[in-house]
């Protein structure tokens, strides 16, 4: 058995704001939109739960 932790003394960072995102309008339904990381993130995120 481990009588110690793995990592004791882990590395903690500040968690960032996270930036609202624009619902776009009708007229651009088909537009193309760049894909950032944070959708990504959102996406993998969510098929995880």
């Amino acid at each position: 058995m481990v009588s110690e932790l793995i990592n004791a003394n882990p590395v903690i960072y500040e968690k960032k704001e996270r930036r609202v995102r624009s619902v776009p309008s009708a007229a651009d339904e088909y537009a193309v939109e760049p894909i950032d990381q944070e959708e990504i993130f959102d996406i993998l995120s969510d098929d995880c739960e």
